[in-house]
């Protein structure tokens, strides 16, 4: 190793020594970094053991014989909806001529699925899945901050025919509901909680997405293909698809304007 080369390693390690030295954290800083890793370290703690406390009451509910004692320890685990924490499990039926579904009323899921037009190796009927491998809930923090599973509660349920199926747990003036409708000719089941789970900027208008664009070019190919329209007739601009309209401005990469004439090629 050369002077030169040995001179710029010490030089790079003074660097480094002098700028860690600079950089260092004062005991002021020191001290809060304590404080809040205390802090979280704490929260952690009481999450934790209200967990456990949730978990042993959950289990001494579940062993509990006496009645009383029973709907004291079910409110003061699960709020307003202990009413739903006893029940007898039943399963619901909504089917059509291709699949067969089944809604537990504990839970409030499907807890079964049937392929009607196909059969196991064996010869039986084709079940996707049932009850020991099928799961499904929601989570949610009550009035007195006891968290509440959905699969420990029996919903109450109703029927409209074949196709749907309302699973319901009735609080005051409203209620959690799950509802599950399958249309004739559908493997789809069509879900819907009423719960919002996430929103971001659910009502400000936005410019519309691509799927409009192939929405309108399916409309214009049908229309060539019927001979209403050829490539190159001319198509007026109308106001709403003026590219300083603010639903997409400046987005918009035509920059078209209202009265202009462009072919159906362009």
């Amino acid at each position: 190793m050369d002077k030169n080369t040995l001179i710029g390693f010490l030089l790079i390690l003074g660097i480094m020594v002098g700028f860690s030295y600079l950089n260092r954290p004062s005991e002021e800083e020191l001290e809060r970094q304590r404080v809040v890793q205390d802090s979280l370290q704490r929260v952690a703690m009481q999450e934790q053991a209200m967990r456990e406390a949730d978990y042993m009451a959950a289990q001494e509910l579940k062993e509990q014989t006496n009645d009383s004692v029973k709907a004291s320890l079910a409110a003061n685990l699960y709020g307003e909806f202990a009413q739903f924490t006893t029940g007898e499990e039943k399963e619901y039926v909504i089917e059509n001529e291709l699949v067969k579904v089944k809604i537990s009323n504990k839970g409030g899921h499907v807890s079964s699925v049937e392929l009607k037009n196909y059969t196991t190796n064996d010869g039986r009927p084709l079940v996707l899945f049932d009850s020991s491998d099928a799961q499904q809930n929601l989570t949610f923090v009550t009035a007195n901050n006891r968290v509440v599973d959905t699969k420990e509660l029996y919903f109450k349920a109703t029927c409209n025919g074949d196709s749907i199926v309302e699973m319901a747990l009735p609080i005051g003036d409203g209620a959690l509901k799950f509802t599950y409708k399958l249309s004739a000719g559908s493997y789809l089941v069509d879900y819907d909680s009423g719960v919002e789970i996430v929103s971001k900027n659910a009502d400000t208008l936005m410019p519309p997405s691509s799927m409009l664009k192939l929405m309108t070019l399916a409309v214009l190919f049908d229309e060539i293909k019927s001979g209403k329209l050829n490539m190159d007739d001319l198509l007026t601009v109308s106001e709403n698809a003026d590219y300083k309209n603010p639903l997409w401005y400046p987005a918009s990469k035509m920059c078209l304007v209202t009265g202009q004439k462009i072919t159906v090629r362009d």
